[in-house]
């Protein structure tokens, strides 16, 4: 694999929409930044040579889809829009057949385009094999760590009415939350931050604290003053799962 003819592939598909609209840079950002995460962590879980490029690869080109939907929609709001960016990414790579222009060989055509299809789905497909499982694991970690860092910098984020019980019960449940379990702003919040509990492997875990982005987007969250100690309950939760994954 050629990394090099997929990142100058990548500029050229960026040719087709506005790099000065932040909202647009936002995700160009983005796919930078999980590129470098996909592949320092599959360094760390011990993959090849072939492996590491395979991810970084797949990491850059997994939000394509996003460009395209925001082209028809002019938002990231997948569930309200009724698209799926990653299905977007998926038809315009290998239906429309432009994986050529990015990836040369066809050999690990099938773990693209499952690792892609899979990266914002509330849980990867079953029976897959295991170096695709693999890699939609690896792919679905590099997303949620730069997600935290995007949420922080890119968006306003206001909690500034309590979350509903539903929400906050599927927290202290470690559990995560669909998108239509999203009542209010607060809510949306914790939807992002609950994806700390479908990381995979420790690496991810380790690879999060390195770069402090669940701390970042902590941050950056402007909370009204009533519902401080409602907010500080929900980073006492998401510091402990770390923790706890971080000494498993």
């Amino acid at each position: 694999m050629d990394y090099t003819k997929t990142l100058k592939a990548f500029k050229k598909f960026l040719e087709n929409y506005d790099l000065q609209n932040a909202e647009i840079m936002l995700k160009v950002k983005h796919s930078y930044e999980m590129a470098s995460l996909a592949k320092k962590l599959a360094i760390n879980l011990n993959l090849n040579n072939e492996q590491v490029t395979l991810a970084q690869t797949i990491g850059l080109l997994h939000d394509l889809g996003r460009f395209i939907g925001y082209d028809l929609t002019k938002s990231y709001y997948d569930y309200q829009n009724n698209i799926d960016h990653a299905e977007l990414g998926v038809n315009y790579l290998f239906k429309e057949g432009h994986i050529r222009e990015f990836v040369t060989t066809d050999k690990y055509d099938e773990i693209i385009k499952t690792a892609i299809f899979n990266h914002n789905k509330y849980q990867i497909a079953k029976n897959l094999d295991n170096e695709t499982k693999l890699m939609a694991k690896l792919i679905r970690d590099a997303d949620k760590i730069d997600i935290f860092r995007q949420n922080a910098m890119g968006f306003e984020n206001l909690y500034q009415e309590p979350a509903s019980s539903e929400m906050l019960d599927l927290l202290e449940q470690e559990k995560m939350a669909r998108p239509q379990d999203i009542k209010n702003k607060s809510d949306e919040i914790l939807f992002h931050l609950m994806y700390l509990f479908d990381i995979n492997y420790k690496e991810s875990f380790e690879l999060l604290s390195d770069t402090d982005n669940l701390e970042l987007y902590f941050s950056m969250i402007e909370v009204a003053k009533h519902l401080d100690e409602e907010f500080n309950k929900v980073k006492k939760i998401l510091r402990k799962y770390l923790k706890k994954k971080l000494e498993e």
